[in-house]
């Protein structure tokens, strides 16, 4: 309640004080949708917009409206996919899609402008997902891809350049692997754990790094055993079940890693059936409950990655 009054009690008279407080609102909106309050996240989006636009006109100028307008478009926009308004979805995220490409086009040199139009396509490709409109999915995450890819080029040591284009390649990979295009999606998986490994290579990220790897390789599995290649698919889900042990000898009892070592042992599990193994399969579906009895899968709610259903 305090932090609410101190936003709302700015002076709204004065363009500074204008966008001061629309930025806060925004911030607040964010607050308050981590913390679960849909509806007041919503109503702070709508105010915070609200004030944007209403400056556009004065400080239609200024690089910070507009990149801030754009933000409170993606997470307004991403909020409402979550809230299951896919039409006031798209059309939100649409309007971050167009500010942010003419940020692009007016500051080319500036590299957040272009990841961050790269989050909203990708953002508009998990909301297609939704709607299991999968070949629009696709085009928004190639643009994605394609962006991500130039930042890399152009700024290879950045490491979060290289994890989006790792995150995008393992959504192409997913949505080819809903339309049944095997073999690109097992050549998209493939550049995502190419990338994968390579970020590995850095000390200070190499948990992340390598629970997002055993991810990928968990994918492939899956991938393999939707084409009845369950030798192939047992491989890469050995590999991924080895490098999540490996990570969790490490850092003990992370209650994300273990909902992905739940998910792998399942998977596992699904393969070695189709393999007719059927007492190591046992052990697995065994493996995997115990761990999911075990472990509080209570997450903060992600509104741009997507998980395989």
């Amino acid at each position: 309640v305090g932090s609410e009054m101190c936003i709302r009690d700015r002076n709204p008279t004065r363009k500074v004080h204008r966008l001061f407080l629309a930025d806060l609102l925004s911030y607040y909106a964010v607050v308050q949708r981590d913390s679960r309050d849909i509806a007041g996240a919503r109503k702070s989006f709508e105010e915070s917009i609200g004030l944007y636009e209403a400056m556009q006109e004065d400080v239609k100028i200024l690089v910070r409206h507009r990149a801030g307008l754009a933000g409170c478009y993606q997470s307004y926009g991403a909020l409402l996919n979550f809230m299951r308004d896919p039409d006031a979805a798209a059309e939100t995220l649409n309007k971050a899609i167009t500010i942010r490409q003419n940020l692009v086009r007016d500051f080319p040199s500036v590299p957040d402008h272009r990841s961050n139009l790269a989050m909203s396509y990708t953002s508009l490709g998990v909301l297609y997902w939704n709607l299991r409109e999968y070949q629009q999915a696709l085009q928004s995450y190639q643009a994605a891809v394609d962006i991500n890819t130039r930042l890399t080029e152009d700024f290879p040591q950045v490491f979060a350049h290289q994890d989006d284009l790792a995150a995008g390649y393992n959504n192409i990979g997913m949505t080819l692997r809903i339309l049944q295009r095997y073999d690109e999606a097992f050549d998209a998986y493939q550049q995502c754990v190419k990338i994968r490994k390579k970020l590995m290579n850095q000390p200070s990220k190499i948990v992340y790094a390598g629970t997002q790897l055993a991810s990928c390789y968990d994918n492939v599995g899956r991938l393999l055993r939707y084409q009845d290649d369950f030798a192939g698919s047992l491989e890469w889900q050995e590999k991924s079940i080895n490098q999540l042990q490996q990570i969790f000898e490490h850092i003990g009892d992370d209650p994300r890693v273990l909902d992905k070592l739940h998910r792998a042992y399942r998977g596992r599990a699904e393969t070695l059936d189709g393999l007719k193994r059927f007492a190591e399969a046992a052990d697995d579906w065994k493996t995997s409950a115990d761990i999911e009895n075990g472990n509080d899968r209570t997450f903060p709610v992600s509104y741009t990655h997507l998980t395989l259903p």
